[in-house]
C-alpha cells in the first residue's frame, strides 16, 4: 500500500506500519540508477565501429513476387530497414524483401548513424495461354498461343509424353506471342506446363484430353541384344525396334573405345553398327524422344591395346635407334618429336601387327617421342638422350686486310653439312676452302672496311657458331678539291683518291647543271671530270663501294638569267576565262610547261618574244594541278600552281565517324562543288549540335559538339550534285539511365 506523508509530500510504502520497506526500496532505486549511469558511459566510451558491420548483399534482381531475406553482419543491434520506393519493393522489420513491381528501390537498413543499403531491381514476368484446355484427337494436332512478358526464356514440358506432346510451331516470338504444337499420341489426359526457363515460379498449364486412339500407341523401346561383346578393328550388328521411329536418338558413350552406325529406318525398326577400335568398355544410349525412354546397351571392346619394345634410350649424334611399335592398325601410327633439333623419327617398317619407328640423333641434347595410333587414338612417350660434341670453331674473332684473306678451322662431324653466311657481305665474305676428317678450314675474304659476323650452321645437327671479322686497311676516300665554281660550257678536272678506282661510282643530281665522269684510273687515284651544261647548282656524289664512304663536291655554275615566272599562282573559275603567266630567262627555245592534271589545267604557249615566253592556262574541272616550266638545255624548272573552283565535284568528307564524351569538341572537313549552300543536319540534337565555316567556295570545316550520350547521324548534302555524306556519332559519359531492352545473343527466345 502506498501513501503519501503529509509532513514532507514523500511517497511511504508502509507494511505493517514499518519503515525498513521504504528504505530498501530507496536503495534498489538507487542502485538501478547508477548501473543505467554505467552502461551509457560505456556506449560513449566505446562508439560502435561502422567499418565493422555489412550487409550480406549489395544489389539483387527480383521477379515481381519473389522474396529474399537480407541480413546485417557485425551488429547485435536490431536495425531499422526502409525502401526508397515500396510500389517496387516493400522490406519488413526482419529485412525481408518483397518484389512488387517491375523498378529499382533501394534497401536500406540504419543502426544509429550508420546504414548500409541493397539495390533492389525488380523484373517482371508473366506467362499466359490462349486456352487452359483442349481436346484433340490421338495423331492430331492443335495450335494454341502463348504471350509472354518480361521473358522469351521459356519452356514446355508435358506431364505425360504418352498422351499429348508439345513443340514450338513458330520460329520466334511476334509481339510477345508464340504458337504452341499439342499433338495427342494416346488416349488419356495430360497437362502441358510452359514455364520461363530462368524465373520457374512464372508458368501456366494447359489440361489436354486426347481421343479416338489407343491407349498405347508407342511400342515400348526394344533391342535384339542386351550387350554388345567385339575386338577391335571389328564390328557387330544389332536391331533397334521404336515407336517413335526415326525420331529415335542413338550415340556412343565413348567413340574412342568404339564407334556406332545406323541403317535407314524401316517402319519402327533400324540396325545400328558397333565397330571397337580400342580395348575398353562403353554404352550405347537408344532415346525414344517422343517417350523419353532410354535404353543402355553396354559395349566390351577387346583386343592388343599400344606398346613399344623400348620407352628410353641414348644415341650419338648421328646415330640411330629402332623401337617395334605393337598395335592392331600399325598403318595408324604417327610419329613426333618435342625437339626435332636434337632428334627425329620416322616409320620406316610396317607389319600385320607392328611396326619400326627409327630415330636419328641431330645434336647432343634430350628429347621425348610422342608415338600416337591415330584410329584408336593410344599413345606412348620414347624418351632419348642424344651425345656427341657440338659444332665449334678454332677462333670467335678474326682480322682481315681490304682485299686481303684469313683462314680459321671450324670442328664437327658433319663437315659437309656446313653452310656459311656473312651478315654483311660487302665487308667479308667466307666460303669452306678445305675439308679434313671431323673439321674443315673456313676462308675469310676482306672487301671494305668495317666489321661484320660470319654464321657457320651444321644443317645436319642444326649447331651454329659465330666469329667476328674486322676489315681494315686501304686508303680513306678524299678528294683535291671540295667545291666548283664553273661558268656554262667549262670543264675542270680534280683528283680522287681512294683504296681502288674500280670500285668508285660518280654521279651529279641535276645533269642540266653539271655532268661528271672519272678517268685516269691509278692504283689509289683517278681523276674526276665535270662539264658545266647550264646555270645554277648541281652536288657530285662519290660513292666508294669498297670503303661505304662517300664524300660531296657542290659546284655552281653561272653565265645566264635564272628561270623565273610571273604570275607563281593563278586562281581561276571552273571552265571560265584562261589565265597566262610568264617565263624569263635565256635559251627560252629550251623551254616547255607540263600540266599534272589536264582535266583541271591545260596549258599551251602563247607567244616567244626572245626575252620571255608567255603560256595560257584553260581551267577545266574544279581541283589543283601544277604547272611545271622546264629548260631542258640547262636543266632548270620552276613551276606555278593553279587553283580550279566552282562546277560539280566529288563530295569528300573527312572524317566518318566519331567517338566523343560529352563536352568534348571535335572538327572535320568538307569539299563539295558549293560549300556555303551544303545542307547538314543532325539526327538527334541532344546527343551532339554541330557548326559549319565556310574557308573557300568549296571547302567548309564542321564543328561538333557532343551534347550527352547516344549515337546519331551528321547528314550533309552538295547542293549542286545532291550528293551525301554521313558521319556516325557516338558520345559516351554523363547518365544514359536505368532500364531498356536487353538482347542476349545466345537466346533468340529471350530478352528483357
Amino acid at each position: 500500500m502506498v501513501q503519501w506523508c503529509k509532513r514532507d509530500n514523500c511517497p511511504h510504502i508502509k507494511k505493517e506500519g514499518s519503515i525498513v520497506t521504504r528504505s530498501r526500496h530507496m536503495i534498489r532505486s538507487a542502485w538501478a540508477v547508477l548501473i543505467t549511469l554505467l552502461m551509457t558511459l560505456i556506449v560513449l566510451a566505446f562508439p560502435h565501429d561502422a567499418s565493422a558491420w555489412g550487409i550480406n548483399k549489395t544489389s539483387i534482381t527480383l521477379v515481381r513476387g519473389q522474396a529474399y531475406t537480407l541480413k546485417v553482419t557485425g551488429v547485435s543491434s536490431v536495425p531499422k530497414w526502409s525502401s526508397s520506393n515500396v510500389n517496387v519493393a516493400s522490406v519488413n522489420k526482419n529485412g525481408k524483401v518483397t518484389a512488387k513491381s517491375a523498378g529499382t528501390a533501394v534497401i536500406t537498413a540504419k543502426v544509429g548513424s550508420n546504414k548500409v543499403s541493397c539495390t533492389v531491381n525488380v523484373k517482371a514476368g508473366s506467362l499466359k495461354a490462349s486456352s487452359s484446355s483442349l481436346s484433340v484427337k490421338a495423331g492430331s494436332s492443335k495450335i494454341i498461343y502463348i504471350t509472354a512478358k518480361g521473358s522469351h526464356a521459356v519452356k514446355v514440358t508435358s506431364s505425360d509424353k504418352r498422351v499429348a506432346t508439345a513443340s514450338w510451331a513458330d520460329s520466334s516470338f511476334t509481339d510477345n506471342k508464340i504458337g504452341l504444337r499439342i499433338r495427342g499420341v494416346s488416349n488419356g489426359d495430360a497437362t502441358i506446363k510452359v514455364y520461363m526457363s530462368r524465373y520457374t515460379n512464372i508458368y501456366t498449364k494447359i489440361n489436354v484430353s486426347v481421343y479416338g486412339g489407343s491407349s498405347s500407341a508407342y511400342t515400348d523401346l526394344s533391342t535384339t541384344v542386351n550387350s554388345v561383346s567385339v575386338n577391335a578393328g571389328s564390328s557387330s550388328t544389332f536391331t533397334v525396334t521404336s515407336g517413335s521411329g526415326s525420331n529415335t536418338r542413338i550415340s556412343i558413350a565413348n567413340s574412342n573405345i568404339a564407334t556406332v552406325e545406323k541403317s535407314q529406318w524401316v517402319g519402327n525398326r533400324v540396325n545400328v553398327r558397333v565397330t571397337g577400335k580400342s580395348a575398353g568398355n562403353t554404352y550405347v544410349y537408344i532415346t525414344n524422344n517422343n517417350t523419353g525412354t532410354t535404353k543402355s546397351i553396354p559395349v566390351y571392346v577387346t583386343g592388343s591395346t599400344l606398346s613399344l619394345s623400348k620407352t628410353s634410350g641414348s644415341i650419338s649424334v648421328g646415330g640411330t635407334d629402332t623401337i617395334s611399335v605393337n598395335t592392331s592398325y600399325p598403318r595408324y601410327v604417327s610419329v613426333y618429336s618435342s625437339n626435332q633439333n636434337v632428334a627425329t623419327a620416322q616409320v620406316t617398317h610396317y607389319y600385320n601387327t607392328s611396326c619400326n619407328v627409327t630415330v636419328t640423333g641431330r645434336q647432343a641434347g634430350n628429347a621425348t617421342i610422342s608415338i600416337t595410333d591415330d584410329y584408336t587414338g593410344a599413345s606412348r612417350t620414347y624418351k632419348v638422350t642424344v651425345t656427341g660434341a657440338s659444332l665449334r670453331t678454332s677462333t670467335s674473332n678474326v682480322s682481315v686486310k681490304v682485299n686481303g684473306s684469313t683462314d680459321f678451322t671450324v670442328y664437327s662431324n658433319y663437315a659437309n653439312y656446313l653452310n656459311i653466311v656473312s651478315s654483311n657481305s660487302n665487308v667479308a665474305q667466307a666460303a669452306v676452302s678445305r675439308y679434313g676428317n671431323g673439321s674443315a678450314t673456313v676462308t675469310v675474304y676482306g672487301y671494305r672496311q668495317g666489321n661484320c659476323t660470319i654464321t657457320i650452321q651444321d644443317t645436319y645437327t642444326g649447331a651454329n657458331a659465330k666469329v667476328n671479322v674486322s676489315v681494315s686497311g686501304g686508303r680513306n676516300l678524299s678528294a683535291s678539291v671540295s667545291s666548283l665554281s664553273m661558268n656554262r660550257d667549262q670543264s675542270k678536272q680534280f683528283t680522287l683518291y681512294c683504296s681502288d678506282p674500280n670500285y668508285i661510282d660518280v654521279s651529279s643530281n641535276n645533269t642540266g647543271v653539271a655532268t661528271v665522269y672519272t678517268s685516269d684510273w691509278g692504283n689509289d687515284r683517278c681523276t674526276v671530270n665535270v662539264y658545266a651544261a647550264g646555270s645554277g647548282s648541281a652536288n657530285i656524289r662519290i660513292y666508294d663501294r669498297m670503303s661505304g664512304s662517300s664524300i660531296n663536291i657542290p659546284v655552281t655554275v653561272g653565265g645566264g638569267n635564272a628561270l623565273s615566272v610571273s604570275p607563281s599562282s593563278l586562281n581561276l573559275e571552273s571552265n571560265g576565262p584562261t589565265g597566262t603567266f610568264t617565263v624569263y630567262g635565256d635559251d627560252l627555245a629550251y623551254v616547255n610547261a607540263y600540266s599534272s592534271d589536264y582535266n583541271v589545267a591545260n596549258v599551251y604557249e602563247r607567244s616567244n618574244n626572245g626575252n620571255s615566253k608567255t603560256f595560257t592556262v584553260d581551267p577545266g574541272q574544279s581541283g589543283r594541278a601544277t604547272i611545271t616550266v622546264t629548260n631542258s638545255y640547262t636543266g632548270r624548272s620552276v613551276n606555278v600552281s593553279v587553283n580550279v573552283e566552282g562546277g560539280q565535284i566529288e563530295m569528300q568528307v573527312g572524317a566518318s565517324s566519331l567517338n566523343l564524351s560529352v563536352g568534348q569538341n571535335e572538327s572535320f572537313t568538307v569539299r563539295c562543288s558549293s560549300a556555303s549552300n551544303m545542307d547538314v543536319s543532325v539526327g538527334n540534337y541532344s546527343v551532339c549540335s554541330v557548326n559549319a565555316s565556310v574557308t573557300g567556295t568549296q571547302s567548309a570545316v564542321i564543328y561538333v559538339t557532343a551534347v550527352g550520350p547516344g549515337s546519331t547521324v551528321i547528314t550533309l548534302r552538295d547542293p549542286v550534285t545532291g550528293q551525301a555524306k554521313n558521319v556516325s556519332v557516338n558520345v559516351s559519359g554523363g547518365n544514359n539511365g536505368g532500364g531498356g531492352v536487353y538482347y542476349d545473343e545466345y537466346d533468340p527466345y529471350y530478352y528483357i
